[in-house]
C-alpha cells in the first residue's frame, strides 16, 4: 500500500494504493481485526504522486439522538502539481458490522443497554417488549411474568410495585378496573373485597354501606332484602328475626312491630291479608277471624255469620251450611246417603250381618225405633 495515512482507533488501516498509468489512485481501508472493507474509490481528486502528503482528519458529527456519534472521517490530499495543486477533501461515513448484542457507535461496537435488545437481522438495538427483560449486552429479551399488582423492570428483570388510579389494579401490561365486590382507595396495591353489610358496583373506590332492611355478606356486589319476619337497621351482614302478635307485621327496616288492617273478612296471616276460613268471620272491629256461633255457619271470606235451623236429629254445619245427620255412639254418618251407618262390632247372633257397637241413641236412630216400638205394642205385642 503506498501513502499510508493512518490508524485509526487501532482497527481501520487507510491508505492510497496505485491502478496504474492513467487511472486514478484509489483509497482503501482494511478493518485490522477482520476481513478488509469495500475499497472507496475516490476518483482523480487524488490521481498524481502527492500521496506523501495525504493525511485524514476526524471530524465530530451530531446524530439523531442528539450525542455525538465519531462515525464520519474527513480525508485530504493533494490534487495537481506544481504552482497549480490543490487541496481536496472527500469524507467517507463508516459502517461497522457489530455482533449480536451490541450496535455501533462511532467507530466502536457498544453492548445493547439494559431493557434493550439486537439480533443479527436489526440495525439498532430496540427496546424490550413488555413482559420481557434483558441485563444488557442481550440479543433477545428474556420473558417474565409478575404477580398482579407488580410491573416487570425490563432493565433489571425484577417485579416492581405498581399502583393504579382509585379503582383499579395492574394486571400486566395494564391497570384495569376492580371487578365488583371489590374497590381500592388510591393507595392500595390490589382491589380488596368489601367489608360485610357492604358492597360495590365495581370499578369502585369505596364500599358503599348497605341501607335498613338490607344485609350483605362479604365481597357483595349488592344487598339482599331481609325475610318476611326479620330486620336490620343497616350496614349488617345479617338480619335479625323478631315475631310479632297477630294482626300486626314486623318493619324490616325499623324493626317494629305495625298494625296492619286488613279488610273485613280477611285476616293478617304471615306477610299478607287472607280470607277467612269457612266457619269464621271477621268484621272491622276484631283483631281477627272468629269462629261462627252454633247455629250458623259462614262459607269463607265473610264478614258476619247466617244462622240457619235444622230438623231434630240434625245439626248445623258452620263451614258448608247444610244440615248433617247427628249420630249416636256406635254409628257413623255415610257421607254418600248421609245417613247413621252401624259401626261393626263383630258378628250378629246368627253369623249373618254385623252386630252393632251399642244402639244408636242419636235423635235419628231413637225415632225409628220408638215408632217400630209402638207398632209392635199395638199390632203384635197384645
Amino acid at each position: 500500500m503506498d501513502g499510508l495515512i493512518g490508524i485509526i482507533d487501532n482497527r481501520l488501516l487507510a491508505g492510497w494504493v496505485k491502478q496504474g498509468a492513467g487511472l486514478p489512485d484509489a483509497m482503501v481501508f482494511f478493518d485490522l481485526r477482520n476481513a478488509s472493507l469495500p475499497r472507496v474509490d475516490l476518483g482523480d481528486a487524488f490521481s498524481g504522486d502527492n500521496d506523501g502528503g495525504s493525511t485524514i482528519e476526524e471530524s465530530w458529527e451530531e446524530g439523531v439522538l442528539g450525542g455525538p456519534q465519531r462515525d464520519t472521517f474527513f480525508f485530504s490530499g493533494w490534487k495537481g502539481s506544481g504552482t497549480a495543486e490543490s487541496r481536496v477533501t472527500a469524507r467517507y461515513r463508516l459502517r461497522r458490522r457489530c455482533a449480536a448484542g451490541s450496535e455501533a457507535s462511532g467507530s466502536l461496537c457498544l453492548p445493547c443497554a439494559a431493557g434493550t435488545f439486537r439480533d443479527a437481522s436489526m440495525a439498532a438495538c430496540a427496546a424490550c417488549s413488555a413482559g420481557t427483560f434483558s441485563l444488557g449486552g442481550a440479543a433477545s429479551c428474556t420473558p417474565k411474568t409478575c404477580d398482579v399488582g407488580y410491573a416487570l423492570d425490563a432493565s433489571s428483570g425484577g417485579c416492581a410495585a405498581a399502583y393504579c388510579e382509585a379503582g383499579a389494579q395492574f394486571e400486566a401490561p395494564d391497570c384495569v378496573a376492580c371487578a365488583a365486590g371489590t374497590y381500592q382507595d388510591g393507595d392500595m396495591l390490589l382491589c380488596a373485597p368489601c367489608a360485610a353489610g357492604t358492597y360495590a358496583l365495581g370499578n369502585a373506590a369505596a364500599c358503599s354501606v348497605c341501607g335498613a332492611g338490607t344485609y350483605s355478606a362479604g365481597g357483595a356486589s349488592s344487598c339482599s332484602p331481609c325475610a318476611a319476619g326479620t330486620y336490620s337497621l343497616g350496614n349488617a351482614s345479617s338480619c335479625v328475626p323478631k315475631v310479632c302478635e297477630r294482626g300486626s307485621v314486623l318493619s324490616p327496616s325499623s324493626g317494629e312491630c305495625e298494625a296492619v288492617n286488613c279488610a273485613a273478612g280477611t285476616q293478617f296471616q304471615g306477610a299478607e291479608c287472607v280470607a277467612c276460613a269457612p266457619g269464621s268471620f271477621r268484621n272491622d272491629t276484631m283483631a281477627q277471624c272468629d269462629l261462627c256461633a252454633p247455629g250458623t255457619y259462614a262459607l269463607g271470606g265473610a264478614t258476619l255469620c247466617t244462622a240457619k235451623a235444622c230438623d231434630a236429629g240434625y245439626a248445623l254445619d258452620a263451614s258448608s251450611g247444610e244440615c248433617v245427620a247427628q249420630c249416636g255412639e256406635g254409628y257413623a254418618l255415610d257421607a254418600s246417603s248421609g245417613e247413621c251407618v252401624a259401626q261393626c262390632g263383630g258378628p250378629d247372633d246368627d253369623g249373618s250381618g254385623c252386630a252393632p257397637l251399642q244402639e244408636d241413641i242419636s235423635g235419628a236412630g231413637r225415632s225409628s225405633r220408638w215408632l217400630f216400638r209402638v207398632f209392635c205394642f199395638i199390632f203384635l205385642c197384645v
